[in-house]
């Protein structure tokens, strides 16, 4: 399996015509092939940082339901500690982008 990523420019983000976005709507979760998603901890997800004293920050965040869903099946043992894993790897991963 080959794996492709894609960065998206947030100011410049994909079109969705009317007819894709009823599609979406109408798709059901359940019928969502997740298969193809590797496993958060085979993955290699880093552990959180923390702040000088070793406390994690906390901070709230809308976060869209479905989203927030994918957490739950995904890492339901610490779903914050893992949400928050994902965005420090992005910030690493983007770094450089902004130098």
């Amino acid at each position: 399996m080959t794996l492709v990523r894609k960065r998206l420019d947030p100011n410049r983000p994909p079109r969705v015509t009317q007819e894709e976005a009823r599609r979406y709507d109408l798709q059901r979760d359940e019928d969502i092939d997740y298969s193809d998603i590797p496993d958060l901890v085979e993955a290699g997800w880093p552990e959180v940082e923390t702040d000088a004293h070793g406390r994690p920050v906390a901070v709230r965040v809308p976060v869209d339901p479905a989203v927030l869903e994918w957490f739950r099946r995904h890492a339901p043992q610490d779903v914050a500690r893992t949400m928050a894993a994902v965005l420090a790897q992005y910030v690493r991963e983007h770094e450089d982008e902004q130098r």
